[in-house]
């Protein structure tokens, strides 16, 4: 089909009101004669992406500005260059990479082609304060979280983006489709090791309709603009439709973490004891006095490790202050010098059914490795977990810590479950 053919052609409206998030991913699906799998990108103009050739024709008519399509497509049209008039037919240029930019809202879609299936518009847009508990609401949602859990977990919440570094009027982010929110997505940027980390979610009434989409691909441009080169998000090995997804969408999966966990034995039977080393301490954690110690603990003992990135003292007070328990850190001391050498970070949750507990973190500086400090400190947490009533215990581990799991099998950790890394570089 040569340029200036137009068969049977579909018209979508663009109304140049107000800037609205529309990137990557926005997808056009027709019989004939757009292939299947067209995708619609965006700078200040309309931009078609996809591997083949065709032609668009623009028209501009009042304030909207029609677009018809015919198969198959180039890679990119700016809107309206110099001395082209209304009716004209634009061989689109190629070899140029496709962005995650914005275009104008859509209004409609019209035209003789059957098939045709076009998310409607999602409005993504920044969070402010003010958006605080509707967030919090989507995201409880989206997770099946109950009545109890979401009552404890909301200030956890608060506590997660007033940490130093969360910045959520920059990284949290909302959708909206006629005043009512969607969805939602949330990005750590950590420029330290050159990533950004997403998680995202639509209730379940919005789901199916590209809410989704236009979210994974507000989080890639925050990578981008954040000037990191990957973006990562964490999938559930019993997610198969984000699994999926993340496949679709240029995801590699590069990295598989366990969850473990463990049910303790009864204290007198101390299955889970192991002694200190001799001239090694345990003392709960003192607020304002141990964050920088514990900082400088957990740097070394992670130094190099997939998906950290170093914390400093006021990251750790703000870790602390989330949780609301500080005595659930238990620091481990060379008794002869007061040097602290590791630690373990546990946490309790208070179910309907059970109360659990969790190691959230543990670790050894490593020129104290070898002693068999980490195993000590790890099992007096699993105590003091269990002296908190605690039935279970979790925790997850890097499959790739061959040492770590050793250590969590020995003291009786089972595998139930995996949760999956996927990444894509958003280098430009």
């Amino acid at each position: 089909m040569g340029i200036g053919e137009l068969t049977r052609p579909f018209v979508m409206e663009y109304l140049p009101n107000e800037w609205t998030n529309f990137p990557r991913g926005h997808e056009i699906s027709t019989n004939h004669p757009i292939p299947r799998g067209t995708k619609v990108h965006s700078h200040r103009f309309p931009i078609s992406n996809i591997d083949q050739r065709s032609t668009v024709a623009l028209n501009f008519i009042a304030a909207t500005i029609t677009i018809e399509c015919s198969a198959p497509l180039l890679n990119r049209s700016p809107l309206k260059p110099p001395g082209v008039a209304a009716g004209d037919i634009l061989p689109l240029l190629s070899n140029r990479k496709s962005e995650d930019i914005r275009c104008w809202r859509p209004l409609a879609v019209h035209g003789a082609v059957t098939g045709v299936s076009l998310s409607d518009a999602a409005d993504i847009r920044n969070f402010t304060w003010d958006d605080f508990d509707v967030v919090f609401d989507t995201r409880a949602a989206v997770i099946g979280m109950s009545d109890t859990d979401a009552d404890e977990e909301r200030p956890h919440f608060r506590a997660r983006l007033e940490l130093p570094g969360a910045d959520p009027l920059d990284n949290v982010f909302v959708a909206e489709r006629s005043g009512v929110v969607v969805g939602c997505a949330i990005a750590a940027v950590e420029p330290s090791i050159g990533r950004a980390v997403g998680e995202f979610g639509v209730i379940e009434g919005g789901r199916g309709q590209g809410v989704g989409r236009l979210l994974l691909a507000r989080l890639e441009r925050r990578a981008d603009e954040a000037g990191v080169a990957v973006h990562q998000v964490n999938v559930h090995h019993t997610n198969r439709v984000l699994r999926s997804f993340m496949g679709t969408s240029g995801y590699e999966r590069i990295r598989t973490f366990n969850e473990l966990k463990y049910r303790p034995a009864p204290a007198y039977l101390e299955g889970d004891y192991r002694p200190l080393p001799v001239g090694v301490s345990l003392r709960p954690f003192v607020s304002g006095a141990d964050e920088a110690d514990l900082a400088s603990v957990q740097n070394a003992a992670f130094e190099g490790s997939f998906g950290f990135a170093p914390n400093t003292p006021e990251q750790i007070a703000g870790y602390v202050a989330m949780r609301g328990v500080p005595g659930d850190i238990l620091i481990a001391e060379d008794v002869a010098s007061g040097d602290v050498i590791g630690y373990v970070w546990t946490s309790v949750t208070e179910g309907e059914a059970e109360t659990s507990g969790m190691i959230e973190m543990t670790g050894v500086r490593p020129d104290q490795r070898g002693r068999g400090v980490g195993s000590a400190v790890i099992a007096a947490g699993l105590r003091h977990l269990r002296e908190r009533s605690a039935s279970v215990i979790d925790l997850e581990v890097d499959g790739e810590n061959l040492s770590a799991r050793r250590i969590y099998k020995d003291l009786g950790f089972k595998k139930v479950g995996e949760q999956f890394w996927y990444q894509k570089s958003v280098t430009r």
